[in-house]
């Protein structure tokens, strides 16, 4: 046989039979026999805990903190028109909460489209522009909402329910909560 094959067989299984015997021998003889008696005397389990002696003593105990400042809330903030129109709706009232992005107004806007003509000639320009008949079109009716730009309370309105506005209007103030 080769050499190789003789340690592959013989001697490495022989190796991890000893050192297993060994690890194992090591255990149970700590598990049954425990370690040396000499470090045994030194640590006595008795389950006490020494009590501790703090002398009490009567004191006036002063906290005292000085600070100086001013609280201000930050500057009200005017709610402009964005779109010409009629204020159609008005979601809240003054001195109520809203958060950012919240509804405030809806204003109703009509867009007026140009007249088209309706009827055109057969010989294409025989008749004169003033003779022709136009019908007035449909206005576009389109609703846009004045949100809240901040977190806060609902200030004074200065316009009320179908009050036209032109675009950039103040509609009234917002009151961010903010310091």
């Amino acid at each position: 046989m080769s050499q190789r094959r003789v340690f592959r067989r013989f001697i490495l299984p022989i190796a991890w039979l000893l050192t297993s015997s060994v690890i194992a021998v090591s255990l149970v003889s700590l598990a049954f026999t425990g370690s040396s008696s000499a470090n045994d005397d030194q640590l006595d389990p008795t389950g006490e805990v020494p009590a501790e002696t703090v002398t009490v003593g009567k004191t006036t105990v002063e906290n005292t903190l000085a600070i100086t400042g001013t609280i201000k809330l930050d500057e009200a903030q005017t709610l402009n028109a964005p779109v010409d129109g009629v204020v159609n709706w008005a979601f809240v009232k003054p001195g109520d909460n809203v958060s950012k992005g919240g509804r405030i107004f809806q204003i109703r806007a009509e867009i007026q489209p140009e007249a088209t003509d309706t009827a055109r000639s057969a010989d294409n320009g025989s008749k004169s522009a003033d003779e022709q008949p136009q019908t007035p079109a449909k206005a576009v009716v389109t609703y846009h909402d004045v949100r809240a730009t901040a977190t806060g309370k609902v200030g004074k309105l200065a316009i009320a329910l179908e009050d036209e506005v032109t675009k950039g209007t103040a509609l009234g103030k917002m009151q961010p909560e903010n310091f």
